[in-house]
């Protein structure tokens, strides 16, 4: 019986803590507790709340439903932008922009959205992923595709599309 209830105290004491660590970061109890750190960088002032939610979504995704080092990606992006507030900046600005893309957007407006936003954004990928490293999505990644298709507009999956053009193409990376 005391073995019983000390393995219960134990279990308690470790869904305290997970509990303790959502609630300090302001993450809803769906959310990963390993994600609770990046869930708090989505909430900074300026960042689009419909965004927010849409990333919060994807990443709950990625979390559930993809490989071990799309999850290491997720918790070491946390930790990157919280040593580089530069880039947290970057992201609310691309977010933010990004956000307002709709039917009236140009070509023009989404690649030099895409123009100002790939080099940031190299930086992040290449201090969190050693040259040839790729993230496992697994199912996560047709999950993302369909979450995409219905969140985004046609200006912003035409962005995404862009900028994942130009990461698959590492010459272009940094232009």
């Amino acid at each position: 019986m005391d073995e019983k209830l000390a393995l219960e105290i134990e279990r308690l004491t470790k869904q305290r803590k997970v509990i303790s660590q959502l609630r300090s970061h302001g993450a809803s109890p769906d959310v990963p507790a390993e994600l609770a750190p990046l869930y708090a960088l989505l909430t900074v002032p300026g960042y689009p709340q419909r965004a927010a939610q849409v990333d919060r979504d994807q990443a709950v995704l990625l979390s559930h439903f993809s490989g071990e080092s799309a999850k290491a990606y997720l918790s070491g992006l946390s930790e990157y932008l919280k040593h580089h507030p530069d880039l947290v900046a970057a992201s609310v600005d691309f977010t933010r922009r990004f956000d307002a893309l709709g039917e009236t957007s140009s070509d023009e407006q989404i690649t030099e959205l895409v123009g100002e936003f790939a080099t940031p954004l190299a930086e992040v990928v290449s201090s969190l992923l050693p040259e040839g490293q790729v993230i496992e999505l697994g199912r996560a990644a047709d999950l993302l595709d369909e979450y995409g298709a219905v969140a985004y507009s046609e200006a912003q999956r035409k962005t995404l599309a862009l900028l994942a053009r130009r990461f698959s193409d590492p010459g272009q990376r940094q232009s």
